[in-house]
């Protein structure tokens, strides 16, 4: 909780996160086949969320451009921001000088996919939250990477991208250190952040 605050004070949405990570990533619109000289896995695996964060920000609105679908927000700490509504949200109650309250759950969840099944880069979409949660929005950054080395020794794989740059990721939990075991190098590796969104209205007295 205490972490997804923090960054939520910092941003009005992990915006800048997703977008970092995308460009590390490469674009999906302009991604690399993945290589499939790797034996293929029979199947993809299940996704498995690996973390969930969820907090509030109180922020004030400060301009609203209703063509544009967007408002002018200012946190308590002075920093602004332009945040675009989904359009399941109803801009007629919204007003300038209105505290709005803006609740995030933020996920990460991951699967293995097989060799060559899917296109190395990042690709985004935004759309409705589920309809257990009415009046919310999310959006989602989906990531693909390919296995290409795997140290179980040190508790280690690397990945790379649309970029062909290699990194490696230290696997730390015991549970995890175990399915890494399961890991073919030309696997892909999907990695897929979600963040819901709900908004709700203080009136200025």
């Amino acid at each position: 909780m205490k972490a997804a605050l923090s960054s939520l004070k910092g941003l009005i949405t992990a915006g800048a996160l997703l977008l970092t990570l995308s460009a590390c990533a490469g674009d999906g619109s302009a991604g690399t086949p993945a290589s499939t000289a790797a034996a293929a896995s029979p199947a993809a695996s299940e996704s498995q969320v690996l973390a969930e964060e969820q907090g509030e920000l109180e922020t004030v609105i400060e301009a609203i451009d209703p063509t544009a679908r967007t408002l002018t927000l200012r946190t308590a700490q002075g920093q602004t921001t332009t945040m675009k509504l989904a359009p399941n949200v109803d801009m007629a109650r919204i007003r300038q000088g209105d505290t709005l309250l803006i609740g995030i759950r933020q996920t990460v969840s991951a699967r293995v996919l097989p060799p060559g099944s899917a296109v190395l880069g990042a690709s985004r979409k935004a759309g409705v939250a589920p309809k257990e949660e009415p009046g919310a929005w999310s959006q989602q950054l989906v990531l693909v990477n390919e296995i290409t080395a795997i140290d179980l020794a040190a508790n280690t794989t690397t990945v790379q991208g649309a970029d062909r740059q290699p990194r490696t990721i230290e696997v730390k939990t015991p549970e995890m250190q175990q399915r890494l075991r399961s890991l073919k190098v030309g696997d892909l590796l999907e990695l897929t952040f979600t963040e819901v969104f709900t908004s709700r209205i203080k009136r200025k007295q």
